[in-house]
């Protein structure tokens, strides 16, 4: 089984020095880190079809950014996990129920579920943009 910096993921043009989950994490934070510090806006990074733009929430298991839908020209939230969160197996199913579950929510309150995916080893749901949210 090859490890993740072997993995056969094409890298996007958005990130040509990403290899693994870690390194495109960093790529998502302000000053390359862990991501501790106030994140104000990103650019050129891309997961999946989507371009994240800037990051608008943070919580324990990772952090949501305000991104572009390239496939369909529309603003999202991208809930990202964290690499740590995104590894760990119970994490990772607790994160797709979740998306699950949102998707079967059809209420005006409620945020909806656009997809859920993974780009290299990073998990994540797009939902609807929803201003002031």
């Amino acid at each position: 089984m090859a490890s993740q910096s072997e993995s056969s993921f094409e890298i996007t043009p958005f990130q040509p020095e990403a290899r693994s989950a870690n390194e495109l994490w960093c790529q998502l934070q302000p000053d390359g880190t862990d991501g501790s510090h106030q994140q104000t806006s990103i650019s050129n990074c891309q997961l999946g079809h989507f371009r994240v733009e800037e990051q608008i929430g943070r919580g324990g298991m990772g952090a949501v950014y305000r991104a572009v839908d390239t496939r369909l020209d529309r603003v999202v939230a991208l809930k990202v996990l964290s690499p740590s969160q995104s590894n760990d197996f119970g994490s990772v199913e607790r994160f797709r129920n979740e998306a699950r579950a949102a998707a079967r929510m059809d209420h005006d309150n409620i945020a909806r579920v656009y997809y859920v995916g993974e780009d290299q080893g990073l998990w994540f749901i797009a939902f609807e943009f929803v201003h002031g949210g």
